[in-house]
C-alpha cells in the first residue's frame, strides 16, 4: 500500500511538472499550429488576388463585350487585396520570401520614367502610357497569389482559361465567319488598337500561354486527359492556320521545342521520332489544304527582303543614333516614322511601307530607339534574372515530377516571348505588357517553392530551420 501511494504521489508531481515546464516538443507543437493557424487567416486575401487576377485574365480577351468599368473594378479588386497583404507584412510575420526582383524591376521602370521626362512630347508618351502601372499591379499580385503551390496552380488555371476562351473564339470564327466576342473574324480586322485581341498579330499571346495547359490537363483522368487536350490540340491547329501570323506560327515552334526539353532533358529517341512524325504529318495536312491560306504566308517568309519591317527596323536604328542614352520618349516612334522613313537609306529597289506604322515591330529596337542604351540594358537584366529562377528550378524540381510542368511552362512561355519579340512585339500594347510581368512574377515565386517534395530548407527562415533541428533531436 505504501508503494501505491508513494507511486501515485510521484505521477501527480511529474503531470504537475509538466503542466508548468511543457517539453520542446510541445512547444514546438504549440508554434506550428499558431504559426498554421495565422497563415489560414492571411490566405483569404491571397485568395481574394487570386480570384480578381483570374477574372481579369479572363476578361482580356472579352474586352469587346465587357464595359470598361468591369476590367478596373477588377484591377481595383486586385489592389484592395495586395493592400491588405501589404499592411499585414505577411512576408515579415511568416518568414516567407519578400518581394522578388525589386532591385531589376525598380531598374526596368526608371528608364521609361526616365525617358518620358526627357522626352520631347512628354504629354504623348503619358496619354500612351496609360496601361503601365496595371503591368506593375499584376507583377505584384502574381508574386501574392502564386505564393504557395495551390496558389502557383490556381494561376495556371487562370492562364489556360484564358487560352481556352481565345481558341474557342478562334475556332468559331475559322468555322463560320464569325465568334461569340466579334463579328469581325481575326484575320479580317486591320484594326490596330492598343487594348485587348482584335488583330490577328495578337494571338501570339497563344504562343506564351501554350505550355500552361499540360499542367491542368495532368490534373484530369487519363480518358478526360486525352479527350481534351485533343480538342484543345486541334483548336490550336485551327487558330493559328486561320490566323495568317507567322509571328504566332514561330513562336509555337519554340515553345513546344523548348518545352520538351524542359519538361525532360533526357533525349527519348522513340519519342522523338514519333512527335516529330505527328507533327510532319499534320503539316502535311494542312499545308495540302491550304487551311487558312498557310501556304501564301509561309512563302512570303523567302521573301524577307522586300517584308516592310527592313525600313522599319532601319528608322529605329537612326532614332537611337539619335539620342543613344535617353531615347526619343517611350511609344512615339509612330510620330517620326514616316518623317524619317523617306529621308534616310534604304536597299536598291525597296519599297517601305507609307501608312503609319506605331511601333518598332522589335522589343529590343523598341528599347534602344525610345528608351536608349539604359532601356535594353534593363530589359536584359530584369529577363535574365527571371531566366535564372526559372533554370535554378529546372535543376531542383526532379523529373518526372508533375509540377516541373509549371516550371517548363514559364521556360517556354519566356523563349516564345523573346523569339517573338524580334519580330513584331510592343509594351505600346496591353497584353505583351501584361504577359511580360505575369511571366516575371510567376517566375520569382517558381525557385521558392517546394514542388514536388524538393527540399526547399536553403530557402526557408531561420526559426524553421532551428526549430526543425531541435524537433529532430
Amino acid at each position: 500500500r505504501m508503494c501505491r501511494l508513494a507511486s501515485r504521489s510521484l505521477s501527480l508531481k511529474r503531470n504537475r511538472t509538466r503542466g508548468l515546464f511543457p517539453s520542446n516538443e510541445s512547444l514546438i507543437a504549440k508554434k506550428e499550429r499558431s504559426r498554421f493557424m495565422a497563415k489560414q487567416s492571411l490566405d483569404f486575401s491571397a485568395l481574394w488576388i487570386q480570384v480578381a487576377l483570374g477574372l481579369y485574365l479572363i476578361a482580356l480577351p472579352l474586352s469587346q463585350l465587357l464595359a470598361p468599368w468591369v476590367r478596373d473594378l477588377l484591377l481595383l479588386a486586385m489592389a484592395f487585396g495586395v493592400a491588405v497583404e501589404l499592411a499585414k507584412n505577411r512576408p515579415a510575420r511568416l518568414g516567407e520570401p519578400k518581394l522578388q526582383l525589386a532591385g531589376p524591376t525598380l531598374f526596368f521602370v526608371g528608364t521609361f520614367v526616365l525617358a518620358i521626362a526627357l522626352s520631347e512630347n512628354t504629354a504623348a508618351s503619358l496619354s500612351r502610357a496609360r496601361h503601365l502601372p496595371t503591368g506593375l499591379l499584376i507583377f505584384v499580385a502574381t508574386q501574392y497569389a502564386a505564393g504557395t503551390r495551390q496558389g502557383f496552380a490556381r494561376v495556371g488555371i487562370a492562364l489556360a482559361s484564358l487560352t481556352s476562351v481565345i481558341l474557342i473564339e478562334g475556332t468559331l470564327q475559322s468555322i463560320t465567319g464569325h465568334g461569340f466576342i466579334s463579328d469581325v473574324p481575326y484575320w479580317a480586322n486591320t484594326q490596330r488598337i492598343t487594348s485587348g485581341l482584335p488583330h490577328p498579330n495578337d494571338l501570339a499571346i497563344l504562343a506564351v500561354l501554350v505550355g500552361f495547359l499540360p499542367p491542368v490537363l495532368n490534373r484530369l483522368g487519363p480518358r478526360s486527359r486525352w479527350v481534351v487536350g485533343s480538342i484543345l490540340f486541334g483548336a490550336y491547329i485551327v487558330t493559328a492556320s486561320f490566323s495568317r501570323s507567322r509571328n504566332l506560327w514561330i513562336g509555337l515552334l519554340v515553345s513546344a521545342l523548348v518545352w520538351g526539353f524542359a519538361r525532360r532533358p533526357k533525349i527519348d529517341v522513340k519519342r522523338l521520332f514519333t512527335s516529330a512524325a505527328i507533327g510532319v504529318l499534320l503539316f502535311s495536312i494542312v499545308w495540302a489544304t491550304n487551311l487558312g491560306g498557310i501556304q501564301e504566308r509561309s512563302l512570303s517568309l523567302s521573301a524577307i527582303a522586300s517584308d516592310g519591317r527592313i525600313g522599319i527596323w532601319l528608322v529605329s536604328w537612326n532614332l537611337f543614333e539619335s539620342a543613344p542614352f535617353t531615347g526619343i520618349g517611350p511609344f512615339l516612334f509612330g510620330d517620326y516614322y514616316l518623317k524619317l522613313v523617306s529621308q534616310i537609306d534604304l536597299p536598291a529597289g525597296y519599297q517601305p511601307e507609307t501608312s503609319v506604322v506605331q511601333w518598332a515591330h522589335s522589343l529590343y529596337l523598341e528599347s534602344l530607339a525610345e528608351r536608349g542604351l539604359w532601356g535594353l540594358a534593363s530589359f536584359v537584366l530584369l529577363v535574365g534574372a527571371c531566366l535564372r529562377r526559372v533554370t535554378r528550378s529546372l535543376y531542383r524540381i526532379p523529373i518526372g515530377s508533375p509540377e516541373r510542368l509549371h516550371a517548363a511552362a514559364l521556360a517556354s512561355g519566356w523563349s516564345a516571348f523573346l523569339v517573338m519579340g524580334l519580330f513584331d512585339l510592343t509594351f505600346l500594347k496591353d497584353w505583351p505588357w501584361l504577359a511580360f510581368w505575369l511571366l516575371a512574377g510567376l517566375s520569382s515565386r517558381v525557385d521558392k517553392l517546394d514542388f514536388g517534395g524538393a527540399s526547399a530548407s536553403r530557402h526557408s527562415a531561420p526559426e524553421e530551420r532551428a526549430e526543425a533541428r531541435d524537433a529532430r533531436s
